[in-house]
């Protein structure tokens, strides 16, 4: 299927003699940054950065990476040898990511590639400095040995509040502070920066960096001047860097990846991307690419035959690729043929709008498989016996048939294209070059981004129809990808390649210009109607996918869920629109209370038992002033007798009220003398009490007074052998006026999302043992068996 080669170079002819300059290499593996990839993981999307600007995956490895995974985790739920094996357990919604620099010098092309097959040989990493940068001042400042910390010395996150089994979670910038020393500097070049800003019991300070350098708190950094004005409520909750150049052309670029818990924001991942011309010479016709494979997969992996990442199989390519550019996106068949199986359905009316604003995508969604073994509806991609890996069946029985494995709806957009732009705090003080006309092209690039939005026929990593540097001189590549246009989409189901592209610009020594983009999901659990938290707890991706009918009610059918695939386009339109609201808020958005740290044991009858501080009850919201800002006031326990992602059942709630007043709900108790304390360790075998001085261990002496104030929750209905996940979150008033625009906020919740500390029972749940005590010795008390879990 390599027709693109002879086509486009009868059609160029004597161009591709004179590109020489550049030679086709084979491209360098991606297992050579090995454990240099980091995590964003705050959100419901886990996904992995690396330094050179590829992310995500790869068709040539399966390299234990994340890409795009939504909703995160491994499951489903198998284990081969005690683990939890990811290569058939892993949910991804893309094959891969990346960015390729496209550039001309003295007319001749050159193509810088990092993602997808391809990490061409001119592309290196760049050594960062993040006390250079405006991020500066964030980072999570506590020793770990303070009982409310989140991460170790080394910058990994804590057993103890470890959510999902995600690989390299991990932060390696934060800075000095008291005692505590910042991270080292600078980072290698094969290693991105993860930068951690949420921490347990308090909202982010609104104070000024400026103010708190004055004041002995933080140390002066050599960050632009402007940041000094800005506090950590003006940043994202996570913030990846990876920095990269061509040793070739000279020029470099910046990705910064955007990430919040924010239960209305935690659906996407915003990026701005920057390329900048850091040679001596003006850099012409330069343009960014961004390539991505969209596929599910799950779609591949439960099945007894396996599908490779690299080669999808007949039954797994019934993917629809769409872009709301294409002049047929509104075409198709009504959603009710659709789910029987009647073709591409017509794309939404919000798309397109939102595509004549200035705000395209291009993303994918589950079709009807056209394979012969498919005998039933195929929307949704449902989980069936008959197909099924036969670990799947005998280890899992808990799956339901039916179960939802593609119900998501993924796609990448554009925020902003055209300068001026907005960044931290509000309007990017930084200039940036705009696009300018491409003649050879349709339309006026200087006015409409992208310059084109592509989709192209993918069957295997040696099989497919893309202009890629891997196979393709960088002639083809550059005018294959920047005089393409909008590409129609195409009808079938099958499995394709997505490039968006910008430019053109023409940049001087020191010039940069930028593009902002975001990658975001849905699903049909996102619709309004699952929004009683009581009946439908956050996140209710995982129960919607697993046919869960809600708290204290029986499962629903498949075909009541797969009717219900669809508002998952709704749902991603409606992310989108929220990532582009943050985004022209100067990325701040109204604060969800902060996350509540617990630990655990079990009681003499094999309960578990959880334990949490009242400390940061008076937390103040910094968008508010006055009484309004102690807007904090009671917690909700939630419970998964399955996975770390749900279903989650909400269990109970109360208020600070109930607690000074003795009126709690069964199985919960209040000791405002109490101590909390971590769980026990071969260190701390009384566990670490929490106490004033965050920048000391708990027994230090300049540990200040311990924090009382206890709450503990009795899980009943837990007993010794079986696994229970947990979620303890604070709730607030809600507002009436959000930052005096008129804008109402309702009653938020803490970060539902299963990582970044918000739920606890890692892989397996939190399993209650029975404790050994002289009661049980002398059988005084009678003894319960239970069948082995």
């Amino acid at each position: 299927m390599r027709t693109l080669l002879c086509t486009c170079l009868a059609g160029i002819g004597i161009v591709v003699v004179g590109f020489a300059p550049q030679v086709m290499a084979e491209p360098r593996p991606w297992h050579e940054y090995g454990e240099s990839k980091l995590i964003l993981h705050r959100g419901l999307i886990a996904h992995h950065i690396f330094n050179p600007g590829m992310s995500g995956a790869s068709e040539w490895t399966n390299y234990y990476t994340t890409s795009f995974s939504y909703p995160q985790g491994r499951t489903l739920k198998v284990y081969s040898g005690g683990q939890a094996r990811e290569g058939w357990s892993k949910k991804n919604s893309a094959v891969g990511e990346g960015i390729w620099i496209l550039s001309k010098t003295n007319g001749v092309p050159h193509v810088s590639a990092a993602g997808g097959l391809s990490l061409t040989p001119d592309v290196e990493g760049l050594a960062q400095d993040p006390s250079t940068y405006p991020e500066a001042y964030l980072g999570v400042v506590h020793d770990e040995d303070w009982a409310l910390a989140y991460r170790a010395k080394n910058g990994r996150e804590l057993s103890q509040v470890q959510g999902v089994s995600l690989r390299n979670v991990q932060t390696n910038w934060w800075p000095a502070r008291g005692e505590i020393a910042g991270a080292a500097t600078p980072i290698r070049a094969t290693a991105p920066v993860l930068i951690w800003n949420y921490r347990y019991g308090r909202y982010n300070s609104e104070q000024p960096f400026a103010d708190r350098v004055a004041g002995g708190e933080l140390p002066q950094m050599n960050a632009p001047a402007w940041v000094d004005f800005l506090s950590e409520d003006d940043f994202p909750e996570v913030v990846g860097i990876s920095r990269a150049r061509s040793t070739e052309t000279g020029l470099q670029w910046t990705r910064k990846w955007y990430q919040w818990g924010h239960a209305d924001y935690d659906d996407f991942l915003v990026v701005e991307n920057v390329v900048e011309n850091a040679s001596s010479s003006r850099a012409e016709g330069v343009y960014m690419a961004f390539r991505t494979r969209f596929w599910q997969q799950t779609t591949n992996s439960w099945r007894e035959e396996s599908a490779w990442t690299q080669t999808p199989r007949d039954w797994s390519r019934d993917d629809h690729a769409r872009s709301t550019l294409a002049a047929n996106y509104l075409e198709g068949v009504g959603r009710e043929a659709f789910l029987l199986g009647a073709g591409k359905p017509a794309g939404l009316l919000l798309g397109k709008d939102l595509a004549d604003r200035g705000h395209a995508m291009l993303y994918h969604h589950d079709g009807e498989s056209d394979h012969f073994t498919n005998v039933h509806l195929d929307v949704g991609d449902p989980y069936r016996y008959e197909f099924a890996k036969t670990r799947f069946v005998g280890d899992q029985p808990w799956i339901p048939q039916g179960f939802i494995q593609q119900g998501q709806y993924f796609g990448v957009g554009v925020v902003d294209a055209l300068p001026p732009f907005n960044t931290y705090g509000g309007t990017d003080p930084e200039a940036f070059v705009a696009p300018h006309d491409n003649p050879n092209t349709e339309h006026n690039e200087q006015e409409h981004q992208p310059a084109s939005a592509t989709i192209w026929p993918f069957l295997s990593r040696d099989d497919f129809t893309n202009p890629s540097p891997s196979v393709d001189p960088p002639g083809v590549v550059y005018d294959g990808l920047v005089n393409a246009g909008h590409h129609d989409e195409p009808n079938a189901a099958s499995a394709y390649v997505q490039l968006m592209t910008f430019g053109p610009y023409d940049l001087e020594p020191g010039e940069k210009a930028k593009v902002v983009l975001v990658y975001a999901g849905g699903m049909g659990g996102n619709d309004p109607k699952y929004g009683d938290y009581r009946r439908y707890p956050r996140p209710f991706n995982f129960g919607w996918m697993n046919l869960f009918g809600g708290t204290g009610l029986a499962n629903v059918t498949l075909e009541q869920r797969q009717r219900e695939v669809p508002l998952g386009e709704d749902a991603m339109f409606r992310h989108f629109q929220r990532a582009i609201d943050v985004y022209n808020w100067g990325y701040d958005m109204p604060n969800q209370p902060p996350n509540v740290k617990v630990s655990w044991d079990s009681n003499p009858a094999a309960q578990n038992r959880l334990f949490w501080s009242a400390f940061g009850e008076a937390a103040a919201d910094p968008d508010y002033g006055g009484a309004e800002a102690r807007d904090l006031r009671g917690y909700r326990i939630y419970r998964s007798k399955q996975e770390n992602q749900g279903p989650w059942e909400f269990v109970t709630e109360f208020s600070f009220e109930d607690a000074r007043s003795g009126t709690l709900p069964s199985g919960v108790t209040f000791d405002p003398a109490g101590v909390f304390r971590t769980n026990a360790n071969s260190a701390f075998p009384q566990g670490i009490p929490l106490t004033e001085n965050p920048f000391v261990g708990g027994l230090d002496a300049d540990a200040g007074a311990r924090v009382p104030g206890l709450y503990t929750f009795t899980d009943l209905r837990s007993q010794a052998g079986f696994g229970f996940h947990y979620s303890v979150r604070l709730y607030d008033s809600g507002h009436g006026n959000w930052h005096g625009a008129g804008q109402s906020v309702p009653v938020l919740e803490s970060a539902p999302g299963p990582s970044g500390g918000a739920i606890v029972g890692g892989r397996s749940g939190l399993v209650p043992v029975v404790p050994g005590t002289a009661l049980f010795d002398r059988l005084d008390v009678p003894v319960r068996v239970v069948p082995n879990p």
